[in-house]
């Protein structure tokens, strides 16, 4: 039964590794004196269609999680989708997944957070390729008002940090004088 096995994987091997061997040869084509190989375009084909499963996959997988900080990850999966559709120029596919991954977004980012001025910017550029111009303007605009949300939100932290450093200056400037007096220390100290 072994044997028998060895000859058939043999057969087959040997027929598939012919098959293979003159599929590639007529893939190659000469040109300019240099050997390609038209098997880039169909490794792209499949690294493209692996991608799109492995994100499908993924966006399964989050939509039916209910922890809640999954949405964020779920948002990112939209995004890659829509970068995936953006390279396989469906752009209406890609404004509907930068959509979906702004809307996951909103709802757990604060309004200031970079990644929603990010996804604004995604929009605006697939809006851009599907001769949109209007709609992608109005993302700009929007990304915009994001940073400038975010810009504010640091000065507020920074003018709070400042005040809190101010106060424990303050107070450490106060207890100086209630300290132990130099003469005190070296008094102590014999």
């Amino acid at each position: 039964m072994v044997h028998l096995k060895q000859k058939q994987s043999d057969v087959l091997g040997s027929a598939t590794e012919a098959a293979g061997k003159r599929k590639a040869e007529s893939q190659i084509v000469a040109t300019g004196g240099q050997v390609e190989t038209e098997e880039g375009d169909e490794d792209d084909a499949d690294d493209m269609q692996i991608a799109w499963e492995v994100l499908e996959l993924a966006r399964v997988i989050y939509s039916r999680s209910p922890n809640k900080a999954h949405l964020v990850e779920l948002a990112k999966v939209h995004g890659r989708l829509g970068d995936l559709a953006m390279e396989n120029e469906q752009f209406e596919q890609a404004m509907t997944e930068f959509n979906k991954c702004f809307e996951l977004q909103k709802k757990e980012l604060s309004p200031g957070d970079r990644r929603l001025a990010g996804s604004h910017s995604d929009l605006a550029q697939a809006c851009l390729y599907d001769q949109k111009p209007e709609q992608a303007m109005e993302h700009y605009k929007l990304a915009a008002q994001v940073f400038e949300t975010h810009l504010v939100e640091q000065l507020v932290a920074i003018k709070r940090k400042v005040a809190t450093v101010s106060t424990e200056c303050h107070t450490d400037v106060a207890t100086l004088g209630t300290g132990p007096q130099p003469t005190q220390l070296v008094t102590n100290m014999r």
